[in-house]
């Protein structure tokens, strides 16, 4: 009995070591299986991204879903509009314009990506939940970073100016439909 629970042990010891050290050199593989899960479906109208295909169902404007999000403290839907920016190191995130030029951030659910090619002003249909976030300031710094190794210029200003988290409406999509060209 005291053999089996050592092996016992020894085994989940073995494991849980070979897992970790997994996971270093897995996350090469771990993307690969993420882009694998996201290929793009090509569709009539449409390319999908994402890991949920969906049809349009009414989607709402940006401004409805933070409307949504303020009085009931979450949205779980399909918003559509207009891309005004896209992650230029991975298509990992994008940004939608409320109407007061505000930006609402648009986080892609397990880091599934679209491409950077994608341009500003397309017309999007994105499916997935909206809540209040807070943002970290560690967090804030790296959108900062992304920006600047896309070749945007970014202040030290900007970086100081940073200086508590910031609570705003984030929305992950699980998918996301992109118009055909």
């Amino acid at each position: 009995m005291k053999k089996l629970a050592t092996l016992w042990v020894l085994s989940f010891a073995l494991l849980a070591t070979s897992c970790g050290e997994k996971e270093a050199e897995g996350e090469e593989e771990n993307v690969e299986e993420q882009n694998e899960a996201s290929i793009p479906e090509v569709g009539e109208t449409h390319t999908f991204y994402g890991h949920n295909n969906f049809e349009i169902a009414s989607p709402v404007s940006i401004d409805a879903m933070c409307a949504e999000v303020d009085s009931n403290g979450l949205y779980d839907g399909q918003i559509s509009g207009p891309i005004s920016a896209v992650c230029q190191m991975a298509g990992c995130w994008i940004t939608i314009d409320k109407a007061n030029g505000e930006s609402v951030r648009v986080m892609f659910k397990d880091h599934f990506t679209i491409p950077i090619e994608t341009t500003e002003g397309t017309e999007v249909v994105l499916n997935g939940m909206a809540q209040l976030d807070t943002i970290s300031i560690d967090l804030q710094k790296h959108f900062l970073d992304d920006a600047k190794e896309a070749g945007e210029e970014v202040s030290e200003e900007e970086y100081a100016a940073i200086t508590e988290d910031k609570i705003e409406v984030s929305f992950v999509a699980n998918g996301i439909l992109i118009p055909n060209k």
